[in-house]
């Protein structure tokens, strides 16, 4: 896994800014860093029950002030994909 950009769908940003409200635990720039600071750790799991739309789905935990986030993305041809999170 060698790109380093993420991109957000709009599940994703309807469920951070309006359902679950993610922006009050973390914010976006945050969670993003500490997305690829994950990924390039290799702490990441292949989600093999649901195929991504454009490349293997991934999802991974990120502890931010003592919450976990839980982060599930996809690995499209240049770029992650978040496709959803929530607070574990």
């Amino acid at each position: 896994m060698s790109c380093y950009r993420i991109e957000y769908t709009d599940h994703f940003l309807n469920r951070y800014y309006r359902k679950r409200k993610l922006y009050e635990i973390i914010p976006l720039e945050i969670l993003s860093q500490r997305l690829l600071d994950n990924i390039k750790s290799g702490y990441i799991i292949v989600n093999s029950k649901h195929v991504g739309k454009e490349g293997p789905r991934y999802h991974t935990c990120i502890d931010y002030k003592n919450i976990k986030v839980i982060v599930i993305f996809e690995k499209a041809s240049c770029y992650y994909k978040i496709v959803t999170a929530w607070k574990s």
